[in-house]
């Protein structure tokens, strides 16, 4: 009889042991970068994994938001949850739970709100530059919260990975106030996740989410992902390069659509200095020699 149970715990114990082996841990990425709306412009945010602490006997990852605010992250890998300690509180409250299945309901507490429920629509999967991720898709019917919520396994979620500090989000890129998760290293330079935000990866160089990016990676992400990038070599130094066609004519504007650049061009990169602009944001007319015309939108 004792062998008969000594073989059902050791049965128990290996199937815990490999439920948290085949599990992407959240805590396993050393920053995620946001894109911030407001009004019509956006900013960029960036949350740093700055290691270990002790608190209730128990162990947390400190999620430090642009060098000031802090929160407290807790994983259970065999559970497939992650807790949050958010600012001004000393109490956890359930941030992810990668284990749900369609039809669940979950309840978040999001800061300075009451309680609110989430429904399970879909759980499927997305390929990241690490390999297939488990996706999670939640609805509420709650027109003060973000009515759609998507979470991914060892990313978190679209938003953000602290997406409780903030219930509001935007209705368009160029609209609203709230958050888009633009991407996160799982080490420095190693890309874990690239989102849809309206910044490309290249144009993070100088942001506060650069000592995340690797020069390798950018020049990847240039290289492979589209015809024309536009990136800051230097803090002054805009560079437009095309990987399909000669680049003929370049123009930019505000935001409030002034044009305050034009250029001619017959080669496949243009260098502009940019000494003489204000910090804001501002959008490049590109045409190509094969008649395409691409706008991109870059932060100075």
């Amino acid at each position: 009889m004792k062998r008969i149970f000594l073989f059902f715990y050791l049965i128990i114990a290996i199937n815990c042991i490999c439920k948290g082996q085949n599990y992407n841990q959240f805590t396993k990425n050393v920053g995620w970068c946001l894109e911030q709306y407001f009004g019509t412009g956006s900013t960029l945010a960036a949350y740093e994994n700055n290691g270990d602490t002790l608190f209730n006997n128990l162990n947390y990852k400190k999620m430090t938001r642009d060098g000031s605010t802090t929160t407290l992250i807790r994983e259970d890998t065999v559970q497939k949850k992650v807790w949050v300690i958010l600012p001004d509180s000393t109490s956890e409250t359930l941030l992810y739970d990668f284990n749900l299945i369609v039809g669940n309901q979950i309840t978040l507490d999001y800061v300075g709100y009451s309680p609110i429920s989430y429904q399970v629509d879909t759980v499927d999967n997305i390929t990241t530059s690490l390999g297939s991720r488990k996706r999670i898709q939640l609805s509420t019917t709650d027109t003060n919260f973000a009515q759609e919520l998507h979470w991914i396994e060892g990313i978190g979620s679209t938003y953000g990975p602290i997406y409780l500090l903030d219930p509001t989000f935007a209705a368009g890129q160029f609209g609203g106030n709230g958050h888009c998760l633009i991407c996160c290293y799982q080490n420095m330079g190693v890309q874990s996740y690239l989102g849809n935000c309206g910044i490309p990866l290249a144009g993070l160089g100088g942001s506060a989410c650069e000592p995340f990016i690797s020069p390798s990676s950018i020049e990847n992400f240039i290289t492979k992902n589209s015809p024309v990038n536009t990136y800051f070599s230097t803090p002054n130094l805009l560079l437009i390069k095309s990987n399909k066609a000669l680049i003929r004519d370049v123009r930019v504007f505000t935001v409030d659509g002034k044009l305050i650049d034009h250029y001619k061009s017959n080669s496949d990169q243009l260098s502009i200095q940019t000494n003489r602009w204000n910090k804001g944001i501002y959008f490049i007319n590109i045409t190509l020699s094969d008649n395409q015309v691409l706008t991109k939108k870059i932060m100075k």
